[in-house]
């Protein structure tokens, strides 16, 4: 065993001895009051540990001192409109996971509030909140205990990660790492584990990372080949690795600890209210993981990550079901690999580009030409050809060729793989403006400024054309503007193995009867939107009962999507579903479990959503608060469908079998399954039950849920319960 230390250089620090020094320090102080005037004036503040003074600045300084006491609940804050938010300071800076800070802000701005992130080292943030110089901390560990804090609903787990090079090879658990090189810094907490399997393991180079590197650093050094793993904390990693595109994790370490947000014991309300908006939206940042996996990776995972644009051509709900060509295909594709399709909507291939790339999705599927992949992307083998079709009013005077176009205007929404061909038109002498729009304009809502005489003409794909004429019946295509080009999907260059799936996927489907039979429904004979005109400004709404769902999710803190994604496994939005059970409505009600929870009229839609949403807060409020929340959900979920009892004989089982009992996926879903063989295999604790239906329910709402989150991102939510 070796264990090193990076750098190498182990000269402990000098002290000044001589008055050289000491000035030198003086000076040393005078910079660092600079520096924090300079970070002050940008909006994040630093803090330092209460029982030190702050120094004196120097006369005439406009030093502020941001931080100052200030103790209250809720009313208070919003009186003062300003949330003020501690989180770890880091070496470039506060240390705040993306997601996580913009769920921050979306709660300050649904409270009427501002966000000010205040920076502190780590063993400082609780006492920040304690004193009143912050009223919340992010990124506290909810096993330390203070008297003056108290913690929300864990929203979430970080754990430690071993970091690796792509293409180096997966670890298949923490006795792979034996023989390979490992850096980890010692305030780790896997550091003693390391420790002790390096001391075990004679091949085993454990390399200490000094404790003032930064993430950044550390992952660069991985990128460059220092070192060959890295161990950090996955909430440290979280908003880094997307930017080294050739590092995966390579094995989950620990299973991780909660995480919360802390605030102080007295603000009871504050805790209350962050709560009910934790609840609502905390699967938000579930759907937000980031991760890069070639083909062997998904299967482990069971998903496949969709990256598309909504049109009436890739993707659309419609009456809460998921379709569109691409999407269907796609799907084909990943039921042969036993993968789930989840879908992250885009508004722009530029975007789609920046997300795949990021690990926030796994495949672009939106009708795109081979050659709009760009750098670090792969195009598999094309699965249509389309050639680029001019687009005018239907009123239009018809356009022949080129030279017709002369004195006209063509609008271009942001990155469209069109771009190159309308320059080459000015590069051949045409005299033809481009109006190129940036920001978040979609094909649809380009056709709807020509349709409109906002705008005189656009571009788009040939397979596109039936479609979007489809729902916008004022529009006719006037000419191609080159020969067809062959139409891709996109995954990362890195990812050979599932470009090698699609490419023999794309081989044996084209042309085949499935794939005409979908090529027909959404490209060569579309239906007709006549009545949903509406698509064009944005989503569809998903059901007819979003905003009965809306309401009532609301008033029992659960998201509306979630809910909605329930309600189509139960009954596929039809109010008068029965089943030979005898449950009946919308979320398919039992007559024994109305009457426990003191229902209504089943028969009426509102009604039967608020009883099952009443029926859902009971089951929810059944199981531990200090569960993870986004397990707490899929325990209820899975309590909806297969009973509560059901649920905690699985959890009791899943301890048995060494598996989790706090984490449904891959832990008691699995003890759940085992329920589901005949009870003479099962054991004496077995119930005969249709458990494995359970299972798949929790994760085909799952799937439909981030689906229907990505296409409603912008529709804001319901911050306060409504009565009634």
């Amino acid at each position: 065993m070796r264990i090193f230390r990076l750098p190498f250089s182990t000269k402990p620090r000098q002290r000044p001895e001589n008055r050289g020094a000491t000035v030198r320090k003086a000076w040393v102080s005078l910079g660092v009051l600079a520096l924090v005037a300079l970070v002050t004036s940008i909006g994040v503040h630093s803090l330092g540990p209460p029982s030190i003074p702050a120094p004196e600045p120097p006369p005439g300084a406009d030093v502020r001192h941001p931080a100052q006491p200030l103790r209250g609940d809720l009313a208070d804050l919003r009186a003062r409109g300003e949330l003020r938010i501690v989180s770890r300071r880091g070496t470039g800076g506060i240390i705040l996971d993306g997601a996580e800070r913009a769920l921050l802000e979306e709660f300050a701005r649904s409270q009427g509030m501002r966000t000010e992130f205040i920076e502190a080292e780590t063993s400082q943030l609780l006492v920040a909140v304690e004193d009143g110089r912050a009223d919340l901390a992010a990124g506290a560990r909810d096993v330390e205990v203070r008297e003056g804090v108290r913690f929300t609903l864990p929203w979430g787990v970080s754990g430690a990660q071993v970091i690796g090079r792509i293409g180096a090879g997966r670890l298949r658990n923490e006795s792979d790492l034996s023989t390979r090189q490992v850096a980890a810094k010692v305030s780790s907490r896997v550091w003693g584990q390391l420790k002790r399997l390096a001391a075990a393991n004679p091949t085993m180079d454990l390399m200490a990372i000094p404790e003032h590197e930064r993430i950044e650093t550390m992952l660069t050094g991985i990128s460059s080949g220092r070192y060959d793993l890295l161990v950090a904390d996955s909430a440290q990693l979280e908003g880094h690795l997307s930017r080294y595109p050739d590092l995966e994790v390579a094995l989950d370490l620990t299973a991780g600890e909660p995480r919360s947000w802390a605030v102080r014991a007295g603000a009871a309300a504050l805790l209350s209210s962050l709560n009910s908006f934790l609840n609502r939206r905390h699967l938000e940042l579930e759907a937000a993981r980031v991760y890069r996996e070639d083909l062997d990776g998904l299967r482990e995972r069971r998903v496949l990550r969709l990256i598309t644009v909504p049109g009436p051509v890739n993707y659309f709900v419609r009456n809460g079901r998921l379709k569109g060509f691409d999407y269907e295909l796609v799907t084909r594709f990943a039921e042969r690999h036993r993968l789930r399709v989840d879908v992250v909507t885009a508004g722009s291939v530029d975007e789609m580009r920046r997300l795949l790339l990021a690990g926030r999705g796994d495949l672009v599927a939106a009708s795109l030409p081979a050659s709009a992949a760009g750098a670090a992307v792969a195009a598999t083998l094309p699965y249509d050809y389309a050639a680029p079709v001019v687009v005018a009013r239907a009123d239009d005077r018809p356009l022949v060729d080129i030279s017709d176009l002369a004195g006209r205007s063509i609008l271009l929404p942001a990155e469209s793989p069109y771009s190159s061909n309308v320059r080459a038109l000015r590069r051949s002498g045409v005299n033809v403006t481009v109006e190129t729009v940036t920001g978040t304009m979609d094909m649809g809502e380009a056709l709807a400024r020509v349709a409109a005489g906002r705008s005189d003409l656009t571009v788009i794909s040939g397979s596109l054309v039936r479609a979007e004429f489809a729902r916008q019946l004022e529009l006719r295509g006037q000419f191609a503007l080159s020969e067809p080009e062959p139409v891709s999907w996109f995954v990362r260059a890195s990812d050979r193995q599932l470009l090698a799936a699609l490419d023999d996927f794309v081989g044996e489907n084209y042309q085949s009867g499935y794939y005409k039979a979908l090529y027909s429904r959404y490209v060569e004979r579309p239906a007709v939107w006549a009545d949903d005109r509406a698509r064009v400004a944005g989503a569809e709404a998903i059901s007819p009962y979003d905003d009965i769902v809306q309401k009532y999710a609301a008033h029992y803190d659960f998201d509306w999507r979630l809910i909605l994604a329930q309600m189509f496994q139960e009954s596929n939005f039809d109010p008068n579903a029965e089943s030979v059970a005898g449950a009946s409505g919308l979320m398919q009600m039992l007559p024994g479990t109305a009457e426990f929870i003191g229902a209504g009229n089943l028969d009426d839609p509102r009604d039967n959503i608020r009883a099952g949403l009443k029926y859902m807060d009971f089951l929810r409020s059944q199981f531990e608060e200090n569960l993870n929340l986004e397990d707490r959900t899929w325990f209820t979920l899975a309590a909806y469908n297969a009973g509560l009892a059901r649920v905690q004989k699985a959890r009791a089982r899943a301890a048995a079998m060494n598996l989790d009992p706090d984490r449904w996926f891959d832990n008691v879903e699995l003890a759940m399954m085992s329920f589901a063989r005949p009870v003479a295999d099962a054991g004496p604790d077995s119930v005969a039950c249709r458990c494995g239906q359970a299972v798949v329910y929790v994760r085909d709402i799952r799937s439909r849920y981030n689906s229907y989150l990505h296409l409603t991102r912008d529709t804001g939510d319901e911050s306060a319960a409504p009565s009634g």
